[in-house]
């Protein structure tokens, strides 16, 4: 639900991907999956584009922080919850 509700704001954002973009993003990693399936060898410096409550529990569950800056895009459940649990380190 959440990777529909973020395709669907992209789209509304930049218009619909073209067949050779949708193509790639079928493949490519979902948006902020680099807080909660980042491989071992990812760097800890990423600053996330969005992040989900999902991925605040799951940040939670490890003990880990999530990057965001200014740009980042927060849902309301996640924003909640990680400021009350002090899951953010602010760039």
């Amino acid at each position: 639900a959440v990777d529909e509700a973020a395709r669907q704001f992209v789209a509304h954002k930049f218009g619909p991907a073209a067949p050779s973009q949708a193509a790639a993003a079928a493949t490519a990693p979902r948006v902020g999956a680099n807080a909660v399936n980042a491989p071992a060898n990812a760097s800890k410096q990423d600053v996330l584009d969005f992040v989900s409550e999902a991925e605040v529990r799951a940040a939670m569950r490890s003990g880990s922080k999530l990057r965001i800056n200014a740009k980042t895009l927060l849902t309301p459940s996640a924003r909640e919850l990680g400021e009350a649990e002090r899951i953010f380190e602010r760039v």
